[in-house]
């Protein structure tokens, strides 16, 4: 994309400059921004709005679209953070991809392994490693 979309703010991770906007983050390649990976370690202020509240070992976490976040109410920003083992999410992320490992079907985003399991007969998918 030649632009970036109105309102995004500028976050810098690891001295890696990114901007972000409603979810997404965006780096500059040439004359153009592409979505990246969220980084791990960025800090935010908000995150996006239809965000799924997820609890893993009594820790909170916001996920969405398979970015997972944390929030540090003492310093007022939320941080991106490696997916939870164990995590249950509603829904995989845009572009995960079936894959097969020992005869069972997993779905695989980025580095993240998912599951599928039914919590209450809903469809829904766990963190896993193997």
């Amino acid at each position: 994309m030649g632009r970036l979309p109105h309102g995004s703010t500028v976050v810098v991770v690891r001295g890696g400059r990114y901007h972000y906007h409603g979810g997404s983050f965006y780096s500059r390649r040439g004359s153009s921004y592409v979505v990246v990976r969220s980084p791990y370690g960025a800090r935010i202020r908000h995150v996006p709005n239809g965000c799924t509240v997820i609890i893993v070992r009594r820790r909170r976490y916001y996920y969405y679209s398979g970015t997972y976040y944390t929030y540090y109410p003492s310093q007022s920003y939320y941080e991106v953070e490696q997916a939870p083992v164990d995590a249950i999410v509603p829904d995989l992320p845009e572009g995960a991809e079936q894959v097969e490992i020992d005869g069972v079907a997993y779905y695989k985003y980025e580095d993240v392994l998912y599951q599928p399991i039914y919590v209450e007969g809903i469809l829904q998918y766990k963190v896993t490693e193997l």
